[in-house]
């Protein structure tokens, strides 16, 4: 077992893994990734992601997070990319949707992406099996893809460990060593592992690591719907991960894509439901019977109505006040630093630029509007309440990314 590393990553799951492949990218090894399940069967938000990767944001360096993450993501693994380019679009039913639509159309070209407004006939091309009837219109941005956030988390993991990070499974952390209030090692049910620094990347149950050191983490784990279709008669014969674009609809906070022969959907209108992370071995939950189907809007889709369900999942991912993630160093902690809540879709960008911050570089990136300790103002309960407030609006902008899933 080893008892030493320069540093010492907590959480295997996109987050821990982007950031150690691009330590190894820049030639630094000196790292341990721990991790308390296995990355072939990832226990965090990553094992269930549904991966929609869409780069346009009202926050210009989550766009440029997410395009990064997308660049990776078409060239790993070089065997068969975990990326599927197939566009995306967004969907207006009224005229003042199709302005703010228009809008994304300009930002997207400040962003340095392709997009252009889409008539409700381009729209039925593009995604046949869409009902057009009620919309006036909507965008395109066809560089957008589908993510297979398992192969992309493992295309991590195997160059990180080819070029000489360690890791190891199965591994529980139960505390941390301290001398005042620098942090020294870790603990865990194994013994202490001494490091420089250490990377906390554990997703959900951020909050709750962070308690063991007196540290309120302004992180609420929340409870999401995404559920798969039946194989499908009109997309049997898929050879790919997706064949059409995916499909946001901002009215009904809904979105959907294609799982080969398959369609796979989540939606946001219902009543947020937290949960305590502690209590979880696993980032999903049994479905609840109400509540969550009796909210779906089926006016794009219909035959969704009467479709079966192969596979119901109720997903637990983190939420923070403003929609960010938490990067960075934690103030008056040196040696303790976050990568939390952080989202398949900006995986690749923030691996990067944490990465750089690391190692002292100037980041890739302007990452440091989402250093931890931006919500030091807020009460806890007032962050929970904004965090939730914003669950039910996350299409809306501005804000400062898309928390597209």
């Amino acid at each position: 077992m080893e008892t030493q590393a320069e540093t010492v990553i907590i959480g295997a799951g996109i987050a821990g893994c982007s950031i150690a492949y691009h330590l190894a990218e820049l030639g630094y090894t000196d790292v341990l990734v721990l991790d308390r399940g296995k990355v072939s069967i990832p226990l965090g938000s990553t094992g269930h992601a549904p991966g929609l990767l869409g780069r346009n944001s009202a926050s210009s360096t989550m766009s440029a997070l997410a395009d990064y993450t997308a660049q990776l993501f078409a060239r790993l693994p070089a065997d068969q990319p975990a990326l599927t380019r197939v566009g995306s679009v967004e969907v207006a039913r009224d005229q003042g949707r199709m302005q703010q639509l228009a809008h994304k159309v300009a930002r997207a070209a400040e962003n340095g992406l392709e997009a252009r407004l889409v008539s409700p006939k381009e729209l039925g091309e593009l995604v046949p099996y869409m009902n057009t009837a009620s919309v006036v219109g909507g965008i395109l941005i066809p560089d957008d893809g589908v993510l297979d956030a398992r192969r992309a988390l493992i295309a991590l993991h195997d160059e990180a460990a080819r070029k000489g990070v360690a890791f190891r499974e199965e591994t529980t952390v139960t505390g941390f060593e301290t001398e005042g209030n620098r942090v020294t090692g870790i603990r865990t049910q194994e013994g202490v592992i001494s490091c420089e620094r250490v990377v906390v990347a554990v997703g959900i149950w951020g909050a709750a690591l962070m308690e063991t050191l007196g540290i309120e983490l302004p992180l609420f784990p929340v409870q999401h719907p995404y559920v798969y279709t039946v194989p499908l008669e009109m997309l049997a014969g898929a050879t790919q991960e997706a064949a059409h674009p995916m499909v946001r609809d901002l009215d009904h906070v809904f979105y959907l894509r294609e799982h080969g022969d398959r369609l796979g959907y989540g939606w946001y209108n219902h009543r947020p439901l937290t949960v305590d992370a502690g209590q979880l071995m696993k980032a999903d939950m049994a479905f609840p019977e109400l509540g969550f189907m009796d909210r779906v809007k089926h006016d794009l889709f219909p035959f969704l109505r009467d479709t079966p369900l192969n596979h119901r999942l109720n997903g637990v991912f983190s939420m923070t006040p403003d929609g960010g993630p938490l990067l960075g160093e934690i103030e008056g902690r040196p040696g303790l630093w976050l990568a939390e809540a952080v989202w398949v879709t900006h995986s690749g960008g923030v691996g990067q630029a944490m990465a750089e911050l690391l190692l002292g570089r100037e980041p890739s990136f302007g990452v440091t509007e989402f250093q931890p300790g931006r919500f030091a103002a807020l009460s806890l309960e007032a962050a929970r309440q904004a965090s939730l407030e914003l669950y039910n609006n996350i299409y809306h902008w501005p804000a400062p990314r898309d928390l597209v899933t």
